[in-house]
Protein backbone atom coordinates (compact mmCIF):
# COMPACT_ATOMS: atom_id res chain seq x y z
CA UNK A 1 0.00 0.00 0.00
CA UNK A 2 1.12 3.50 -0.78
CA UNK A 3 0.77 6.16 1.85
CA UNK A 4 0.86 9.12 -0.60
CA UNK A 5 1.72 10.04 -4.15
CA UNK A 6 2.74 13.26 -5.84
CA UNK A 7 3.36 14.31 -9.46
CA UNK A 8 6.32 16.52 -10.38
CA UNK A 9 6.22 18.45 -13.66
CA UNK A 10 9.68 18.74 -15.29
CA UNK A 11 10.37 21.17 -18.15
CA UNK A 12 13.22 21.09 -20.67
CA UNK A 13 14.79 24.55 -21.02
CA UNK A 14 18.21 25.30 -22.52
CA UNK A 15 18.92 21.55 -22.72
CA UNK A 16 18.35 21.15 -18.95
CA UNK A 17 15.46 19.45 -17.17
CA UNK A 18 14.14 21.55 -14.28
CA UNK A 19 11.27 20.93 -11.86
CA UNK A 20 8.50 23.43 -12.54
CA UNK A 21 6.02 22.46 -9.83
CA UNK A 22 4.27 19.48 -8.23
CA UNK A 23 0.56 18.55 -8.22
CA UNK A 24 -1.37 15.92 -6.33
CA UNK A 25 -3.49 14.71 -9.28
CA UNK A 26 -2.06 12.90 -12.33
CA UNK A 27 -4.67 14.26 -14.74
CA UNK A 28 -4.10 17.82 -13.52
CA UNK A 29 -0.33 17.35 -13.74
CA UNK A 30 -0.54 16.12 -17.34
CA UNK A 31 -2.82 19.02 -18.29
CA UNK A 32 -0.38 21.47 -16.69
CA UNK A 33 2.54 19.84 -18.55
CA UNK A 34 0.76 20.17 -21.93
CA UNK A 35 0.12 23.85 -21.15
CA UNK A 36 3.78 24.41 -20.32
CA UNK A 37 4.85 22.83 -23.61
CA UNK A 38 3.08 25.67 -25.44
CA UNK A 39 5.65 28.14 -24.11
CA UNK A 40 8.35 29.21 -26.56
CA UNK A 41 11.28 28.40 -24.26
CA UNK A 42 10.02 24.93 -23.22
CA UNK A 43 10.95 22.06 -25.55
CA UNK A 44 9.93 19.08 -23.47
CA UNK A 45 7.81 18.11 -20.47
CA UNK A 46 7.47 15.03 -18.32
CA UNK A 47 5.41 14.07 -15.31
CA UNK A 48 7.20 12.03 -12.66
CA UNK A 49 5.07 10.15 -10.15
CA UNK A 50 6.59 9.87 -6.69
CA UNK A 51 5.03 7.34 -4.30
CA UNK A 52 5.78 6.98 -0.61
CA UNK A 53 5.05 3.67 1.01
CA UNK A 54 3.81 3.09 4.53
CA UNK A 55 7.23 1.65 5.39
CA UNK A 56 8.92 4.95 4.45
CA UNK A 57 10.34 3.91 1.07
CA UNK A 58 9.79 5.93 -2.12
CA UNK A 59 9.59 5.07 -5.79
CA UNK A 60 9.61 7.25 -8.91
CA UNK A 61 8.35 6.59 -12.42
CA UNK A 62 7.70 8.72 -15.50
CA UNK A 63 3.98 8.55 -16.32
CA UNK A 64 3.86 11.17 -19.08
CA UNK A 65 6.40 12.68 -21.46
CA UNK A 66 6.22 14.83 -24.56
CA UNK A 67 8.72 16.91 -26.55
CA UNK A 68 8.61 19.27 -29.49
CA UNK A 69 11.16 19.99 -32.16
CA UNK A 70 13.35 22.96 -31.47
CA UNK A 71 13.14 25.31 -34.41
CA UNK A 72 16.40 26.75 -35.59
CA UNK A 73 15.98 30.49 -35.19
CA UNK A 74 17.66 32.71 -37.73
CA UNK A 75 20.71 34.43 -36.32
CA UNK A 76 20.48 38.21 -36.57
CA UNK A 77 22.48 41.18 -35.40
CA UNK A 78 21.40 42.81 -32.14
CA UNK A 79 20.79 46.57 -32.54
CA UNK A 80 23.12 48.91 -30.66
CA UNK A 81 22.58 52.60 -30.01
CA UNK A 82 26.16 53.87 -30.32
CA UNK A 83 29.54 52.84 -31.73
CA UNK A 84 33.02 54.32 -31.22
CA UNK A 85 34.72 55.89 -34.21
CA UNK A 86 37.63 53.82 -35.54
CA UNK A 87 40.24 55.89 -37.37
CA UNK A 88 42.13 52.87 -38.69
CA UNK A 89 41.74 49.09 -38.83
CA UNK A 90 43.95 48.65 -35.74
CA UNK A 91 41.31 50.47 -33.65
CA UNK A 92 38.83 47.68 -34.33
CA UNK A 93 40.83 45.36 -32.06
CA UNK A 94 40.43 47.79 -29.15
CA UNK A 95 38.29 47.35 -26.06
CA UNK A 96 35.57 49.87 -26.97
CA UNK A 97 35.09 48.41 -30.47
CA UNK A 98 34.95 44.82 -29.26
CA UNK A 99 32.37 45.67 -26.60
CA UNK A 100 30.08 46.90 -29.39
CA UNK A 101 30.84 43.88 -31.60
CA UNK A 102 30.12 41.56 -28.69
CA UNK A 103 26.63 42.99 -28.43
CA UNK A 104 26.08 43.37 -32.17
CA UNK A 105 26.94 39.73 -33.00
CA UNK A 106 25.71 38.28 -29.70
CA UNK A 107 23.39 35.70 -31.27
CA UNK A 108 26.11 34.50 -33.63
CA UNK A 109 28.78 34.28 -30.91
CA UNK A 110 26.44 32.38 -28.59
CA UNK A 111 25.54 29.91 -31.31
CA UNK A 112 29.18 29.29 -32.25
CA UNK A 113 30.55 29.53 -28.67
CA UNK A 114 33.20 31.94 -29.83
CA UNK A 115 34.43 35.42 -28.95
CA UNK A 116 35.31 38.52 -31.02
CA UNK A 117 39.01 38.09 -30.27
CA UNK A 118 39.00 34.53 -31.57
CA UNK A 119 37.18 35.54 -34.77
CA UNK A 120 39.58 38.42 -35.42
CA UNK A 121 42.64 36.17 -35.05
CA UNK A 122 41.49 32.96 -36.76
CA UNK A 123 41.00 33.12 -40.53
CA UNK A 124 38.59 30.18 -40.70
CA UNK A 125 36.28 31.81 -38.14
CA UNK A 126 36.70 35.24 -39.72
CA UNK A 127 35.64 33.85 -43.12
CA UNK A 128 32.75 31.92 -41.58
CA UNK A 129 31.32 35.10 -40.06
CA UNK A 130 31.76 36.99 -43.33
CA UNK A 131 29.86 34.25 -45.17
CA UNK A 132 27.02 34.01 -42.61
CA UNK A 133 23.99 35.21 -44.57
CA UNK A 134 23.83 39.01 -44.44
CA UNK A 135 25.17 39.43 -40.89
CA UNK A 136 28.29 41.36 -41.83
CA UNK A 137 26.45 43.52 -44.36
CA UNK A 138 23.77 44.42 -41.82
CA UNK A 139 26.33 45.10 -39.10
CA UNK A 140 28.46 47.40 -41.24
CA UNK A 141 25.37 49.25 -42.42
CA UNK A 142 24.24 49.86 -38.84
CA UNK A 143 27.71 50.90 -37.63
CA UNK A 144 28.22 53.24 -40.60
CA UNK A 145 24.89 54.96 -39.93
CA UNK A 146 25.59 55.40 -36.20
CA UNK A 147 29.12 56.69 -36.75
CA UNK A 148 28.05 59.02 -39.56
CA UNK A 149 25.32 60.54 -37.40
CA UNK A 150 27.70 60.98 -34.45
CA UNK A 151 30.55 62.40 -36.54
CA UNK A 152 28.54 64.48 -39.01
CA UNK A 153 29.78 62.58 -42.06
CA UNK A 154 28.41 60.81 -45.12
CA UNK A 155 27.06 57.33 -44.26
CA UNK A 156 28.01 55.85 -47.63
CA UNK A 157 31.60 57.05 -47.33
CA UNK A 158 31.77 55.73 -43.79
CA UNK A 159 30.47 52.34 -44.94
CA UNK A 160 33.18 52.21 -47.60
CA UNK A 161 35.78 52.98 -44.93
CA UNK A 162 34.50 50.17 -42.72
CA UNK A 163 34.66 47.70 -45.62
CA UNK A 164 38.25 48.83 -46.21
CA UNK A 165 39.04 48.10 -42.54
CA UNK A 166 37.35 44.71 -42.87
CA UNK A 167 39.52 43.78 -45.87
CA UNK A 168 42.68 44.87 -44.06
CA UNK A 169 41.76 42.73 -41.05
CA UNK A 170 40.87 39.77 -43.27
CA UNK A 171 44.15 40.01 -45.17
CA UNK A 172 46.12 40.28 -41.93
CA UNK A 173 44.62 37.18 -40.32
CA UNK A 174 44.83 35.22 -43.60
CA UNK A 175 48.54 36.01 -43.90
CA UNK A 176 49.33 34.29 -40.60
CA UNK A 177 46.87 31.42 -41.05
CA UNK A 178 49.55 28.94 -42.10
CA UNK A 179 52.33 30.43 -39.99
CA UNK A 180 53.50 28.28 -37.08
CA UNK A 181 53.07 29.93 -33.70
CA UNK A 182 54.23 28.64 -30.30
CA UNK A 183 51.58 26.98 -28.13
CA UNK A 184 50.74 28.41 -24.72
CA UNK A 185 49.42 24.99 -23.64
CA UNK A 186 52.86 23.53 -24.23
CA UNK A 187 55.20 26.38 -23.31
CA UNK A 188 53.29 28.74 -21.05
CA UNK A 189 52.38 32.40 -21.51
CA UNK A 190 55.69 34.06 -20.75
CA UNK A 191 57.74 31.71 -22.92
CA UNK A 192 55.38 32.28 -25.86
CA UNK A 193 55.80 36.05 -25.46
CA UNK A 194 59.57 35.62 -25.65
CA UNK A 195 59.39 33.45 -28.78
CA UNK A 196 56.96 35.75 -30.58
CA UNK A 197 59.06 38.89 -30.09
CA UNK A 198 61.69 37.96 -32.74
CA UNK A 199 58.92 37.06 -35.23
CA UNK A 200 57.32 40.50 -34.86
CA UNK A 201 60.51 42.50 -35.18
CA UNK A 202 60.33 46.01 -33.72
CA UNK A 203 56.60 46.37 -34.42
CA UNK A 204 54.94 46.16 -30.97
CA UNK A 205 51.47 46.12 -32.54
CA UNK A 206 52.40 43.09 -34.64
CA UNK A 207 53.85 41.32 -31.58
CA UNK A 208 50.56 41.82 -29.74
CA UNK A 209 48.61 40.58 -32.77
CA UNK A 210 50.71 37.42 -33.04
CA UNK A 211 50.37 36.75 -29.31
CA UNK A 212 46.59 37.13 -29.48
CA UNK A 213 46.58 34.79 -32.49
CA UNK A 214 48.53 32.19 -30.48
CA UNK A 215 46.03 32.50 -27.62
CA UNK A 216 43.12 32.17 -30.06
CA UNK A 217 44.54 28.98 -31.56
CA UNK A 218 44.69 27.38 -28.12
CA UNK A 219 41.22 28.60 -27.09
CA UNK A 220 39.38 27.91 -30.34
CA UNK A 221 38.97 24.20 -29.60
CA UNK A 222 37.38 24.87 -26.21
CA UNK A 223 33.74 25.02 -27.18
CA UNK A 224 32.32 26.44 -23.95
CA UNK A 225 32.61 30.00 -22.70
CA UNK A 226 33.28 28.88 -19.14
CA UNK A 227 36.12 26.66 -20.37
CA UNK A 228 37.64 29.57 -22.27
CA UNK A 229 37.29 31.80 -19.21
CA UNK A 230 38.98 29.30 -16.90
CA UNK A 231 41.89 28.84 -19.31
CA UNK A 232 42.41 32.59 -19.83
CA UNK A 233 42.24 33.24 -16.07
CA UNK A 234 44.74 30.46 -15.36
CA UNK A 235 47.18 31.87 -17.92
CA UNK A 236 46.80 35.45 -16.65
CA UNK A 237 47.30 34.29 -13.06
CA UNK A 238 50.40 32.25 -13.94
CA UNK A 239 52.04 34.93 -16.07
CA UNK A 240 54.82 37.11 -14.62
CA UNK A 241 54.73 39.31 -17.74
CA UNK A 242 52.38 42.27 -17.14
CA UNK A 243 52.00 42.93 -20.85
CA UNK A 244 50.98 39.33 -21.54
CA UNK A 245 48.49 39.34 -18.66
CA UNK A 246 46.86 42.49 -19.98
CA UNK A 247 46.59 40.99 -23.47
CA UNK A 248 44.85 37.97 -21.90
CA UNK A 249 42.51 40.46 -20.22
CA UNK A 250 41.05 41.09 -23.69
CA UNK A 251 39.94 37.45 -23.91
CA UNK A 252 38.42 37.50 -20.41
CA UNK A 253 36.50 40.65 -21.35
CA UNK A 254 35.11 39.06 -24.50
CA UNK A 255 33.99 35.89 -22.71
CA UNK A 256 32.14 38.00 -20.13
CA UNK A 257 30.00 39.35 -22.95
CA UNK A 258 28.06 36.07 -22.80
CA UNK A 259 25.13 36.27 -20.39
CA UNK A 260 25.49 32.60 -19.42
CA UNK A 261 29.01 33.25 -18.10
CA UNK A 262 27.88 36.12 -15.89
CA UNK A 263 25.00 33.96 -14.66
CA UNK A 264 27.44 31.19 -13.76
CA UNK A 265 29.66 33.63 -11.88
CA UNK A 266 26.83 35.22 -9.91
CA UNK A 267 24.84 32.07 -9.25
CA UNK A 268 21.15 32.27 -8.46
CA UNK A 269 20.18 35.73 -7.22
CA UNK A 270 16.76 36.55 -5.71
CA UNK A 271 16.28 39.73 -7.75
CA UNK A 272 17.94 42.19 -10.11
CA UNK A 273 19.07 44.42 -7.24
CA UNK A 274 21.00 41.57 -5.65
CA UNK A 275 22.51 40.62 -9.03
CA UNK A 276 23.65 44.19 -9.72
CA UNK A 277 25.12 44.49 -6.23
CA UNK A 278 27.15 41.31 -6.75
CA UNK A 279 28.23 42.45 -10.21
CA UNK A 280 29.54 45.65 -8.66
CA UNK A 281 31.36 43.61 -6.02
CA UNK A 282 33.01 41.59 -8.77
CA UNK A 283 33.86 44.63 -10.92
CA UNK A 284 35.50 46.36 -7.95
CA UNK A 285 37.39 43.25 -6.84
CA UNK A 286 35.35 42.95 -3.63
CA UNK A 287 34.03 39.43 -4.16
CA UNK A 288 34.78 37.47 -0.99
CA UNK A 289 35.47 33.75 -0.78
CA UNK A 290 32.97 31.65 1.22
CA UNK A 291 33.89 31.43 4.91
CA UNK A 292 35.73 28.31 6.07
CA UNK A 293 33.32 25.56 7.05
CA UNK A 294 30.43 27.03 5.07
CA UNK A 295 27.31 24.88 5.17
CA UNK A 296 27.30 21.99 2.71
CA UNK A 297 24.20 20.85 0.79
CA UNK A 298 21.69 19.01 2.96
CA UNK A 299 21.37 16.05 0.58
CA UNK A 300 23.75 13.10 0.59
CA UNK A 301 25.47 11.05 -2.07
CA UNK A 302 27.62 11.58 -5.19
CA UNK A 303 25.31 14.22 -6.65
CA UNK A 304 25.64 16.38 -3.53
CA UNK A 305 29.44 16.06 -3.60
CA UNK A 306 29.55 17.00 -7.26
CA UNK A 307 27.28 19.99 -6.66
CA UNK A 308 29.42 21.17 -3.76
CA UNK A 309 32.57 20.80 -5.88
CA UNK A 310 30.97 22.77 -8.73
CA UNK A 311 29.84 25.53 -6.35
CA UNK A 312 33.34 25.80 -4.91
CA UNK A 313 34.86 26.03 -8.40
CA UNK A 314 32.44 28.80 -9.38
CA UNK A 315 33.21 30.72 -6.21
CA UNK A 316 36.93 30.29 -6.76
CA UNK A 317 36.51 31.58 -10.30
CA UNK A 318 34.81 34.77 -9.13
CA UNK A 319 37.35 35.26 -6.34
CA UNK A 320 40.18 34.86 -8.85
CA UNK A 321 38.65 37.46 -11.17
CA UNK A 322 38.33 39.90 -8.27
CA UNK A 323 41.91 39.31 -7.16
CA UNK A 324 43.30 39.76 -10.68
CA UNK A 325 41.32 42.99 -11.10
CA UNK A 326 42.74 44.37 -7.84
CA UNK A 327 46.26 43.26 -8.81
CA UNK A 328 46.03 45.14 -12.09
CA UNK A 329 46.20 42.08 -14.36
CA UNK A 330 42.65 42.52 -15.69
CA UNK A 331 42.32 46.31 -16.12
CA UNK A 332 39.45 46.14 -18.62
CA UNK A 333 37.48 43.27 -17.09
CA UNK A 334 36.09 45.55 -14.40
CA UNK A 335 35.02 47.95 -17.12
CA UNK A 336 33.14 45.23 -19.00
CA UNK A 337 31.35 44.12 -15.83
CA UNK A 338 30.46 47.73 -15.08
CA UNK A 339 29.02 48.08 -18.57
CA UNK A 340 26.76 45.10 -17.87
CA UNK A 341 25.61 46.84 -14.67
CA UNK A 342 24.81 49.92 -16.73
CA UNK A 343 22.84 48.01 -19.36
CA UNK A 344 20.79 46.16 -16.74
CA UNK A 345 20.19 49.35 -14.74
CA UNK A 346 19.03 51.09 -17.88
CA UNK A 347 16.76 48.17 -18.79
CA UNK A 348 13.10 47.62 -18.00
CA UNK A 349 13.27 44.75 -15.49
CA UNK A 350 12.33 45.88 -11.96
CA UNK A 351 14.96 45.81 -9.24
CA UNK A 352 12.56 44.04 -6.86
CA UNK A 353 9.91 42.22 -8.88
CA UNK A 354 8.48 40.39 -5.85
CA UNK A 355 8.23 43.51 -3.65
CA UNK A 356 7.51 46.73 -5.59
CA UNK A 357 7.57 48.78 -2.38
CA UNK A 358 11.32 48.09 -2.12
CA UNK A 359 12.03 49.45 -5.62
CA UNK A 360 12.88 52.98 -4.45
CA UNK A 361 14.95 51.97 -1.37
CA UNK A 362 16.96 49.57 -3.55
CA UNK A 363 17.46 52.31 -6.12
CA UNK A 364 18.74 54.60 -3.35
CA UNK A 365 21.29 51.97 -2.32
CA UNK A 366 22.59 51.65 -5.88
CA UNK A 367 22.67 55.44 -6.22
CA UNK A 368 24.75 55.77 -3.03
CA UNK A 369 27.20 53.20 -4.34
CA UNK A 370 27.50 54.53 -7.88
CA UNK A 371 27.64 58.23 -6.95
CA UNK A 372 29.60 58.26 -3.68
CA UNK A 373 30.17 61.28 -1.46
CA UNK A 374 33.85 61.29 -2.36
CA UNK A 375 35.63 60.25 -5.50
CA UNK A 376 34.56 59.73 -9.09
CA UNK A 377 31.16 58.58 -10.26
CA UNK A 378 31.35 54.82 -10.83
CA UNK A 379 30.83 54.19 -14.53
CA UNK A 380 31.00 57.89 -15.44
CA UNK A 381 28.36 59.81 -17.35
CA UNK A 382 26.98 56.62 -18.96
CA UNK A 383 26.04 55.36 -15.51
CA UNK A 384 24.41 58.71 -14.68
CA UNK A 385 22.30 58.33 -17.82
CA UNK A 386 21.25 54.85 -16.70
CA UNK A 387 20.37 56.07 -13.19
CA UNK A 388 18.17 58.87 -14.52
CA UNK A 389 16.43 56.55 -16.99
CA UNK A 390 15.78 54.03 -14.22
CA UNK A 391 14.32 56.72 -11.95
CA UNK A 392 12.13 58.17 -14.70
CA UNK A 393 10.80 54.66 -15.30
CA UNK A 394 10.06 54.26 -11.58
CA UNK A 395 8.22 57.59 -11.70
CA UNK A 396 6.49 56.50 -14.94
CA UNK A 397 7.32 59.80 -16.63
CA UNK A 398 9.01 60.30 -19.98
CA UNK A 399 10.28 63.05 -22.25
CA UNK A 400 11.99 66.21 -21.07
CA UNK A 401 9.62 66.57 -18.11
CA UNK A 402 10.36 63.02 -16.95
CA UNK A 403 14.10 63.59 -17.37
CA UNK A 404 13.95 66.78 -15.30
CA UNK A 405 11.76 65.21 -12.62
CA UNK A 406 13.97 62.13 -12.28
CA UNK A 407 17.22 64.12 -12.24
CA UNK A 408 15.72 66.61 -9.78
CA UNK A 409 14.67 63.82 -7.42
CA UNK A 410 18.16 62.33 -7.49
CA UNK A 411 19.80 65.70 -6.85
CA UNK A 412 17.43 66.47 -3.97
CA UNK A 413 18.27 63.29 -2.05
CA UNK A 414 21.98 64.10 -2.21
CA UNK A 415 22.83 66.03 0.95
CA UNK A 416 26.55 66.29 0.22
CA UNK A 417 26.96 69.50 -1.88
CA UNK A 418 30.00 68.37 -3.89
CA UNK A 419 28.33 65.04 -4.64
CA UNK A 420 25.28 66.89 -5.90
CA UNK A 421 27.50 69.16 -8.00
CA UNK A 422 29.36 66.21 -9.57
CA UNK A 423 26.04 64.56 -10.43
CA UNK A 424 24.57 67.72 -11.98
CA UNK A 425 27.73 68.40 -13.99
CA UNK A 426 27.82 64.80 -15.26
CA UNK A 427 24.15 65.10 -16.18
CA UNK A 428 24.95 67.84 -18.71
CA UNK A 429 27.36 65.44 -20.47
CA UNK A 430 24.88 62.56 -20.87
CA UNK A 431 23.09 61.95 -24.20
CA UNK A 432 19.74 62.94 -22.68
CA UNK A 433 21.29 65.92 -20.92
CA UNK A 434 22.62 67.14 -24.26
CA UNK A 435 19.24 66.50 -25.86
CA UNK A 436 17.52 68.59 -23.17
CA UNK A 437 20.11 71.27 -22.22
CA UNK A 438 17.51 73.58 -20.71
CA UNK A 439 16.56 70.88 -18.24
CA UNK A 440 20.10 69.76 -17.35
CA UNK A 441 21.54 73.26 -16.96
CA UNK A 442 18.28 74.47 -15.42
CA UNK A 443 18.74 71.92 -12.65
CA UNK A 444 22.16 73.45 -11.84
CA UNK A 445 20.52 76.86 -11.69
CA UNK A 446 17.88 75.58 -9.28
CA UNK A 447 20.37 73.81 -7.04
CA UNK A 448 23.24 76.33 -6.92
CA UNK A 449 22.24 79.70 -8.36
CA UNK A 450 18.60 80.38 -7.52
CA UNK A 451 19.13 79.91 -3.79
CA UNK A 452 18.91 82.41 -0.94
CA UNK A 453 21.87 81.33 1.16
CA UNK A 454 24.59 78.71 1.46
CA UNK A 455 22.32 76.89 3.92
CA UNK A 456 20.18 75.96 0.89
CA UNK A 457 23.19 74.16 -0.57
CA UNK A 458 25.08 72.90 2.49
CA UNK A 459 22.11 71.81 4.57
CA UNK A 460 23.92 69.71 7.14
CA UNK A 461 24.35 71.29 10.57
CA UNK A 462 28.11 71.69 10.68
CA UNK A 463 30.51 74.36 12.00
CA UNK A 464 30.93 77.50 9.83
CA UNK A 465 34.40 76.49 8.58
CA UNK A 466 33.09 73.12 7.34
CA UNK A 467 30.10 74.77 5.69
CA UNK A 468 32.30 77.27 3.84
CA UNK A 469 34.71 74.49 2.85
CA UNK A 470 31.77 72.52 1.41
CA UNK A 471 30.73 75.49 -0.77
CA UNK A 472 34.37 75.98 -1.81
CA UNK A 473 34.52 72.36 -2.94
CA UNK A 474 31.40 72.94 -5.04
CA UNK A 475 33.10 76.04 -6.50
CA UNK A 476 36.11 73.92 -7.44
CA UNK A 477 33.88 71.28 -9.06
CA UNK A 478 32.27 73.88 -11.33
CA UNK A 479 35.51 75.67 -12.10
CA UNK A 480 36.96 72.38 -13.45
CA UNK A 481 33.71 71.22 -15.11
CA UNK A 482 33.50 70.54 -18.88
CA UNK A 483 30.68 73.04 -19.31
CA UNK A 484 30.57 76.42 -21.12
CA UNK A 485 32.88 78.90 -19.39
CA UNK A 486 30.28 81.63 -19.12
CA UNK A 487 27.90 79.28 -17.33
CA UNK A 488 30.62 78.09 -14.94
CA UNK A 489 31.54 81.74 -14.25
CA UNK A 490 27.93 82.54 -13.40
CA UNK A 491 27.67 79.63 -10.94
CA UNK A 492 31.05 80.40 -9.33
CA UNK A 493 30.22 84.11 -9.02
CA UNK A 494 26.95 83.27 -7.29
CA UNK A 495 28.71 80.89 -4.89
CA UNK A 496 31.25 83.61 -4.05
CA UNK A 497 28.43 86.09 -3.41
CA UNK A 498 26.72 83.59 -1.10
CA UNK A 499 29.97 83.05 0.83
CA UNK A 500 30.51 86.79 1.16
CA UNK A 501 26.97 87.27 2.46
CA UNK A 502 27.42 84.41 4.92
CA UNK A 503 30.73 85.78 6.25
CA UNK A 504 29.18 89.20 6.78
CA UNK A 505 25.83 88.12 8.17
CA UNK A 506 27.37 85.64 10.58
CA UNK A 507 30.21 88.07 11.50
CA UNK A 508 32.72 85.29 10.86
CA UNK A 509 35.76 87.57 10.57
CA UNK A 510 34.85 89.59 13.64
CA UNK A 511 34.52 86.43 15.69
CA UNK A 512 37.89 85.15 14.47
CA UNK A 513 39.68 88.48 14.89
CA UNK A 514 38.56 88.99 18.48
CA UNK A 515 41.12 91.30 20.18
CA UNK A 516 40.83 89.27 23.37
CA UNK A 517 42.57 86.37 21.60
CA UNK A 518 46.34 86.22 21.04
CA UNK A 519 47.47 87.77 17.74
CA UNK A 520 49.11 84.46 16.75
CA UNK A 521 45.88 82.50 17.07
CA UNK A 522 43.86 85.14 15.20
CA UNK A 523 46.41 85.33 12.39
CA UNK A 524 46.59 81.57 11.93
CA UNK A 525 42.79 81.19 11.89
CA UNK A 526 42.47 83.97 9.32
CA UNK A 527 45.20 82.42 7.16
CA UNK A 528 43.51 79.02 7.31
CA UNK A 529 40.38 80.74 6.09
CA UNK A 530 42.36 81.90 3.03
CA UNK A 531 43.53 78.41 2.07
CA UNK A 532 42.21 77.16 -1.32
CA UNK A 533 40.22 74.46 0.49
CA UNK A 534 38.48 77.00 2.76
CA UNK A 535 37.51 79.87 0.45
CA UNK A 536 37.80 80.21 -3.34
CA UNK A 537 39.48 83.20 -4.99
CA UNK A 538 37.02 86.08 -4.96
CA UNK A 539 35.33 88.68 -2.85
CA UNK A 540 34.87 86.49 0.23
CA UNK A 541 38.52 85.50 0.29
CA UNK A 542 39.66 89.08 -0.40
CA UNK A 543 37.79 90.27 2.70
CA UNK A 544 39.80 87.93 4.95
CA UNK A 545 43.02 88.65 3.09
CA UNK A 546 42.59 92.36 3.65
CA UNK A 547 42.59 91.90 7.41
CA UNK A 548 45.71 89.70 7.28
CA UNK A 549 47.56 92.15 5.04
CA UNK A 550 46.85 94.94 7.53
CA UNK A 551 48.41 92.81 10.26
CA UNK A 552 51.43 91.94 8.13
CA UNK A 553 52.10 95.67 7.63
CA UNK A 554 52.67 96.18 11.34
CA UNK A 555 56.30 97.29 11.98
CA UNK A 556 57.11 94.48 14.42
CA UNK A 557 54.69 91.81 13.21
CA UNK A 558 57.19 88.94 13.45
CA UNK A 559 57.80 89.65 17.14
CA UNK A 560 54.22 90.58 18.08
CA UNK A 561 52.69 87.48 16.50
CA UNK A 562 54.58 85.17 18.90
CA UNK A 563 54.65 87.50 21.91
CA UNK A 564 52.40 85.12 23.88
CA UNK A 565 55.09 82.40 23.83
CA UNK A 566 57.93 82.62 26.36
CA UNK A 567 60.12 79.65 25.39
CA UNK A 568 62.56 80.64 22.58
CA UNK A 569 62.44 77.18 20.98
CA UNK A 570 58.65 77.14 20.94
CA UNK A 571 58.63 80.72 19.69
CA UNK A 572 60.88 79.82 16.74
CA UNK A 573 58.72 76.82 15.90
CA UNK A 574 55.57 78.97 15.98
CA UNK A 575 57.15 81.49 13.59
CA UNK A 576 58.05 78.67 11.17
CA UNK A 577 54.47 77.35 11.33
CA UNK A 578 53.08 80.81 10.55
CA UNK A 579 55.45 81.34 7.61
CA UNK A 580 54.50 77.89 6.24
CA UNK A 581 50.83 78.78 6.50
CA UNK A 582 51.49 82.12 4.81
CA UNK A 583 53.10 80.27 1.91
CA UNK A 584 50.20 77.81 1.63
CA UNK A 585 47.66 80.64 1.67
CA UNK A 586 49.54 82.57 -1.02
CA UNK A 587 50.95 85.41 1.03
CA UNK A 588 54.56 84.62 0.14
Amino acid sequence: MFKSENFEIHCLRDNRWMIETSIGSQSEAEAFARKMLEKKDVFGVKVVRERKGSSGGTSESVVFTKTKEKREEKVQIVPVDAAPMCEEAEDCYGMASRMVLNRLFRQYFDKQNITPMEVMHNYREFKRLQDSDSLMTSAIGMLATLQAQAGGMNATQRRDTLYKFLKEMSDRVRDIDSSPLPSIKLLGVDEVMKKIAPKAGEDKGNAEFLFRAAVSRDLIDIRSFIGKLDRALMWADDSQDDEAAQLLDDFVCDVLGAAEVVQELLGDQPNLFAALSRLLDLAEGKWDAPPPGAAAPSVDGPKAAAAAEADAAEEDRAVKIGRLIVNGKLPNTGRVLMERVRLQLQGTNPLMRSDPEQEVPCFRQLLDRLVPDNGKIVGGTDMVEALVQRKSRIMNRGGSAGFRAAAGWIAMVMLNPSRKARFCIALTQTPTGKQFPNESFGLIDDMFVKVESIADIAKARVPPNERMAAITQVWNEFRAAPIPLEFADRVCTRLDDLLLHYIKSERILEKIDDPSRPLRLRTMMLMKLCLPTSLPPGKASDLARGIIIDKLKRPNFEGEVVADIADPTEKAKAQRDIFLLMRQAGFM
